[in-house]
């Protein structure tokens, strides 16, 4: 039988409370809560635009609004056909796509930034875009 003298049963002892209390302290790895005046646009996952008024709530309005300034008219009343918001819930990014093969309209929300990209043409490779926040770099 092996016999422990009492160092080695402190160093034991030692080591097991570091690790209770390593494993208790451990930090949780779910995304942050959302934050801002956008928040609200995280829950709209496969949503279409027009079911949860993307565009027609104030905060939205307001900011698409002041970004396009007199182009913003010409813009809602050109709206494509519109396709089911997608969003990333881990980057906290919101994707609103419209148009065809012919027309591109597309508004992308930064929520966690709050920052918004407005992009439309012809073409999507013609297509304009401006940005709120032109120091950020726009999601994919």
């Amino acid at each position: 039988m092996r016999r422990f003298d009492g160092v080695t049963i402190r160093i034991q002892m030692s080591v097991i409370i570091l690790l209770l209390m390593s494993s208790c302290n451990q930090q949780s790895t779910k995304p942050s809560q959302a934050k801002g005046e956008l928040a609200f646009l995280l829950q709209y996952n496969n949503r279409l635009p027009s079911d949860v008024g993307f565009l027609t709530n104030h905060i939205m309005e307001r900011r698409v609004a002041n970004l396009l300034k007199e182009k913003y008219e010409p813009f809602i009343q050109s709206i494509g056909e519109e396709h089911p918001l997608r969003v990333d819930s881990v980057k906290q990014v919101v994707f609103a796509f419209y148009g065809d093969n012919q027309v591109h309209q597309s508004i992308t929300v930064d929520v966690a930034n709050d920052a918004i990209w407005v992009s439309y043409g012809k073409l999507a490779k013609d297509s304009v875009s401006v940005a709120d926040r032109t120091s950020l770099e726009k999601p994919l």
